[in-house]
């Protein structure tokens, strides 16, 4: 009951000022509302890639270079997060989405290609979880966000595929260099173990200890000849195919909503502030009268 009658007491404090409290609910609304009314809408559009992983060539790459003491150069897949943010793809993103011919005033004379290279890699936000990368781009039209976060996919993908003939050719070669000391390094193995079967076919304890090393020594460059010999083929491969670093799994689309301004969501926000400030405007007023009279 004592709470009922403590609302009661404050409605009769409020109602008399109601028109009071709706003008301050109106003035607050206009004065957070109505600013973001002159402003441009702004669209966003993402594209979802999964990445491919190279965990597998990895492992033989390094279980080759534990063996050999050799560095295999190491696959480029695992950079391409690394790699779409550099200014290489944002001028390709320029070029391939048309962007100095769709933006205002970017195909002046004036304007230097490289500020418009920076301009673009501001444009786009990226995100990398669990093999997952997205590409996010806001502009006020969501026709040309979603062409800059497509172009950014293919403009990432061609310049990893160059990059990835150039070092899929550096690999080859360099392993085609290091073949003729392998097969000479086994051949030389496979000698002494003949010759040593030979020289000694009855084996004294002494002489099982040494064929049992060159046995192992033939064995170690036996298997390091093949495997460099799978890595050639695997380098021939990669040097002859184009593979994609991702899989594009949601291409950017236009969007018909825009992300901001929230013109609806200010204008309630204003209301419900003007609201607690009228209220608090109110009582203030009840209490200077009250103060006044005593």
């Amino acid at each position: 009951m004592e709470d009922e009658i403590d609302i009661s007491k404050y409605l009769k404090i409020l109602a008399p000022r109601r028109y009071l409290i709706l003008v301050i609910v109106v003035i607050s609304s206009l004065i957070i509302g109505a600013p973001n009314l002159s402003k441009k809408n702004s669209y966003a559009a993402k594209a979802a890639l999964l990445l491919k992983s190279n965990t597998a060539s990895l492992g033989s790459q390094n279980a080759l270079t534990a063996l050999l003491n050799v560095n295999i150069l190491p696959a480029q897949g695992g950079t391409f997060p690394v790699l779409i943010k550099s200014r290489a793809v944002a001028e390709g993103v320029l070029d391939d989405a048309n962007l100095a011919k769709r933006i205002k005033d970017w195909d002046s004379p004036r304007v230097r290609k490289q500020d418009l290279i920076s301009q673009v890699q501001t444009m786009a936000k990226f995100s990398d979880s669990m093999g997952l990368f997205e590409i996010k781009v806001v502009t006020d039209d969501p026709i040309l966000s979603a062409a800059i976060a497509n172009a950014y996919a293919r403009a990432g993908a061609e310049y990893w595929k160059r990059m990835n003939y150039t070092e899929a050719r550096k690999k080859r070669e360099y392993i085609e260099n290091q073949l003729p000391r392998v097969e000479w390094d086994l051949k030389r193995a496979e000698e002494a173990l003949k010759k040593f079967s030979l020289i000694a076919p009855a084996l004294t304890d002494l002489q099982g200890i040494e064929f049992g090393r060159l046995k192992r020594e033939y064995e170690i460059q036996n298997s390091a000849y093949t495997m460099l010999r799978g890595e050639y083929e695997t380098a021939k491969l990669e040097e002859a195919k184009e593979v994609e670093p991702f899989s594009m799994i949601d291409p950017a689309e236009p969007s018909s909503d825009p992300i901001k301004p929230k013109v609806l969501l200010n204008f309630v926000f204003g209301a419900i502030l003007g609201l607690f400030a009228g209220a608090l405007v109110s009582f203030g007023l009840e209490y200077w009268e009250n103060s006044g009279k005593r």
